[in-house]
C-alpha cells in the first residue's frame, strides 16, 4: 500500500526529530552548549512550521567493480599453461531511489537564522559566546 507524504511523516516524525537533534550535535560539534541549546529549540520551532514533505527520486550513485583491461599473462610450468586475466578497479554508475525532503534547505536556513537571532538576543553575540 502506497503511503502519503503525511503519512510518512507522521510515521517517522519522531525518528526524524530524534535524527534531527543528532545531526544538528554533530554538525555544531565546535559550538558551545549554549548555541546548541538555542538551535535545539529552533529546530522543534521549524520543525513544526515546516513540515518533511518527501518525495522519490532517481540520483545516480556509483559503486566499484574489478573489470578486465583486456590484457592476459600467461606463464608455462612444463606441461601446464597458467592465463590470468589483468583487471582494474573501475567506478560502475547506477540508478538509486531516495527519499528527498523538498523542505530541508529552507527549514535548515530557518533554523540557522532563529538560532542566530536567539544568541544575539541573550548573549549579545551570534555564537551564543559567553566569555565577552
Amino acid at each position: 500500500m502506497l503511503k502519503t507524504n503525511s503519512q510518512i511523516f507522521r510515521y517517522h516524525r519522531k525518528l526524524f526529530i530524534i535524527v534531527l537533534f543528532f545531526i544538528g550535535l554533530v554538525s555544531s560539534g565546535c559550538a558551545n552548549r549554549e548555541y546548541r541549546t538555542e538551535e535545539t529549540f529552533c529546530e522543534a520551532k521549524y520543525l513544526e512550521k515546516i513540515p518533511s514533505q518527501y518525495i522519490q527520486r532517481a540520483v545516480t550513485v556509483y559503486k566499484k567493480e574489478m573489470v578486465p583491461t583486456g590484457k592476459v599473462t600467461c606463464s608455462s610450468d612444463g606441461n601446464q599453461t597458467i592465463c590470468e586475466k589483468e583487471m582494474k578497479e573501475s567506478r560502475v554508475p547506477y540508478e538509486k531511489l531516495e527519499m528527498f525532503d523538498l523542505n530541508e534547505r529552507l527549514r535548515s536556513a530557518k533554523i540557522e537564522a532563529c538560532t542566530k537571532k536567539a544568541c544575539l538576543a541573550k548573549f549579545g553575540n551570534h555564537d551564543c559566546d559567553t566569555d565577552t
